[in-house]
């Protein structure tokens, strides 16, 4: 038997609101870099390319809004916004702040567990 490494569930606390994950799927991975293309209008790769400020920080919120809204759905709608491009600056500086000391730490576990190898698991004799 192969003893599954997981990862603890996640309450995302912004603006008032909680929002909760409780397991990493193949398709959230999948959806995850979908939402890249989508926001970046297909052209992710010739932004990495640019290797500008903006560029970068352009990535950076590109790669936060996939994950928010593949893990967090609603969010959008809670942040009173159509599209995450309507977010006032310094809201963005404030669920940015929020996906780096809450999701992100939790995220990067998950990473970290799949770049182990999976042992099985020998019954003692």
């Amino acid at each position: 038997m192969i003893k599954t490494p997981s990862v603890a569930p996640l309450t995302f606390k912004v603006k008032g609101n909680d929002y909760s994950v409780s397991r990493i799927t193949i398709g959230n991975l999948m959806k995850i870099e979908i939402a890249k293309a989508e926001l970046a209008g297909g052209k992710y790769g010739q932004i990495l390319a640019n290797k500008t400020t903006w560029s970068e920080y352009t990535l950076d919120n590109i790669d936060m809004f996939a994950h928010l809204y593949v893990f967090f759905p609603s969010l959008i709608t809670d942040l009173k916004v159509d599209s995450w491009e309507d977010l006032d600056p310094f809201d963005l500086k404030e669920l940015k702040d929020q996906y780096r000391d809450q999701f992100t730490p939790w995220f990067s576990t998950f990473v970290e567990l799949l770049r182990k190898p999976i042992v099985a698991d020998v019954p003692d004799k």
